[in-house]
């Protein structure tokens, strides 16, 4: 829920989280469709993932609380919905998500996923209140495995779990993706 990302945001050594909802979803522009994986993310989700832009740019904290209807597509499907190069020029352009109309404010490097404002997709596009996940951003990887079991043990209590096996959510550290991080950064 939105208060447990509230609560992990607040552990020691996590520096930010986005909740996260996600649903396959078919994608129109003009007489072209694509299916791609969407996801309703907070303002912060491209700082967490590090996404790379080809054109434009993520949305804001603003567009999250007014449910703005704008998507962040990858360059892959934006190629498939508007041709070669399209990225170049179809910033501010409109696509169709379940018939709704998006604009496109941002195109991510080497994606073929799509972001739109969390508070959109949960009410317009998804029609769901809870959570699929919640993306964590820490500052330290070696710190990976203790702020995991932080985050358990967090979630045990705020949920009033007393056995872990009996437990409603899932807590998956990413050392994988943290050592592509430091591969990429050179830490």
């Amino acid at each position: 829920s939105s208060n447990d990302a509230e609560a992990i945001e607040k552990l020691a050594n996590v520096e930010m989280v986005s909740q996260v909802v996600n649903k396959n979803k078919t994608i129109t522009a003009n007489s072209e469709s694509t299916s791609v994986l969407v996801s309703g993310v907070d303002a912060n989700y491209d700082q967490i993932k590090s996404l790379e832009f080809v054109n434009g740019d993520f949305f804001d904290e603003g567009d999250v609380l007014s449910a703005a209807k704008d998507v962040v597509l990858g360059d892959e499907a934006i190629e498939e919905l508007f041709g070669e190069d399209a990225a170049e020029f179809v910033i501010g352009e409109t696509v169709r998500i379940d018939g709704r109309v998006f604009q496109i404010v941002g195109i991510m490097l080497d994606s073929n996923e799509a972001y739109v404002p969390l508070t959109t997709a949960q009410t317009t596009l998804f029609g769901q209140t809870y959570l699929d996940k919640i993306s964590v951003y820490m500052t330290d990887s070696e710190l990976v495995d203790a702020v995991t079991l932080d985050i358990e043990e967090l979630l045990l209590d705020e949920h009033d779990i007393d056995d872990p096996e009996t437990a409603d959510f899932n807590v998956q550290g990413s050392q994988t993706f943290v050592e592509t991080i430091s591969s990429v950064t050179g830490t």
